[in-house]
C-alpha cells in the first residue's frame, strides 16, 4: 500500500470519529422521539409512519434549500437493476459535491429494521435503537459511487472531499483534492470510469455506509475465492486501513440481496450487537 493510500485510509478514521460527537446527539434526540410512537402491538406500521416522516425531508444530499439539485430516479443501473438510483450535486462546508445514491426507501428500511429485531428480547426496543443508530450514522445513505464531503475532525465548519464507491470508502483519487472546491460536472466524469466494471477500482478501502450490507460474516460467506483457512481468519477484526478492496464487490452483491430479500445482513448483526451491547464498528478484513 503506497503512503498516500495509507495516509488518506487513516483520514477516514479520523473523520469516522469526527462525527461521533453529532450522532450522539442525533440518536439521543431520535430515540425520545419513537420510544412513545411505536406501539407494541403494530411495532411495523408505527416504524414505517415514522421512518416516512424522517424521509419526507429530502435527505441533506437531495435537499434543494441546500444547493442540492438531483436527477429522476432510475432502474436500469447495471450494478444494482430494479433500485431506484440517481444522481445529486450538492454543496457542503464550502465544497461542492457530486455522488451517485440508491438510497432505501422508508418502506425498504423499516422491513430490514422489522426483520433484524424480530428476535430480540424486547422487539420495541431493538427497533427503536436500530433505527436511531441506522439513521443517525448517514441518514440511510447508499453512495454508489461519488464524493460524500465530511467535516474535519480538526475545523469541523471545514468540508474534506472523501471518496465512496458501491457504498465503502475507498482512497481518494489523485485529481480530488482534498480540502479545495473542484466542480461538481468534472467529478461526475472523473468518477464515472469506476462503474465501467466491477474491477475498475485497486486499492484499499474503509468506512462502510449504514445500509449497505456488509458485514464480517457476509464477507466471508461471499468471498469465495479465498481458501477456508483464510476465510477462518476473517474472524478477527481489523482496523479499516487493511480491509481488501474485494469488499467492494461483497458490498455490492449484498445490498442487491438486502433490496430483493427484504432483509439486510448488516441491519442483522447491528441488531445481536445491540441487544448484547457489543460493538458493531468492528470489522473483519
Amino acid at each position: 500500500m503506497s503512503r498516500s493510500a495509507i495516509v488518506s485510509t487513516i483520514a477516514l478514521a479520523a473523520l469516522t470519529v469526527a462525527t461521533q460527537a453529532w450522532s450522539a446527539d442525533c440518536q439521543s434526540d431520535l430515540r425520545a422521539k419513537l420510544e412513545p410512537a411505536l406501539r407494541p402491538e403494530a411495532i411495523n406500521s408505527d416504524l414505517l409512519t415514522q421512518l416516512q416522516g424522517l424521509m419526507a425531508k429530502p435527505r441533506e444530499l437531495e435537499d434543494p434549500q441546500r444547493g442540492a439539485n438531483c436527477s429522476r430516479p432510475v432502474l436500469d443501473n447495471a450494478f444494482y437493476p430494479g433500485i431506484p438510483v440517481k444522481e445529486c450535486s450538492y454543496q457542503r462546508l464550502g465544497l461542492s459535491g457530486w455522488v451517485m445514491l440508491a438510497n432505501p426507501s422508508a418502506e425498504v428500511a423499516a422491513k430490514w429494521i422489522t426483520a433484524a429485531c424480530s428476535d430480540a428480547p424486547d422487539v420495541k426496543a431493538c427497533s427503536v435503537r436500530l433505527t436511531a443508530q441506522a439513521w443517525c450514522a448517514s441518514q440511510l445513505t447508499f453512495p454508489v459511487v461519488g464524493n460524500l464531503i465530511q467535516p474535519d475532525p480538526l475545523n469541523p465548519q471545514q468540508g474534506v472531499n472523501t471518496a465512496f464507491l458501491h457504498g465503502v470508502a475507498i482512497a481518494r483519487p489523485a485529481w480530488l483534492p482534498q480540502k479545495t472546491p473542484l466542480p461538481a460536472a468534472t467529478q461526475k466524469q472523473r468518477f464515472s470510469p469506476l462503474l465501467v466494471s466491477a474491477s475498475a477500482y485497486s486499492g484499499p478501502v474503509g468506512a462502510v455506509s449504514w445500509p449497505s450490507g456488509l458485514s464480517s460474516p457476509v464477507y466471508a460467506q461471499e468471498d469465495r475465492a479465498r481458501p477456508p483457512a483464510a476465510k477462518a481468519a476473517l474472524a478477527g477484526s481489523c482496523d479499516a486501513i487493511a480491509r481488501r478492496d474485494g469488499w467492494l464487490a461483497i458490498s455490492q452483491a449484498a445490498y442487491n440481496q438486502a433490496w430483493r430479500n427484504a432483509k439486510n445482513p448488516l441491519f442483522d448483526i447491528a441488531a445481536k450487537a445491540l441487544n448484547n451491547q457489543t460493538s458493531t464498528s468492528a470489522q473483519s478484513c
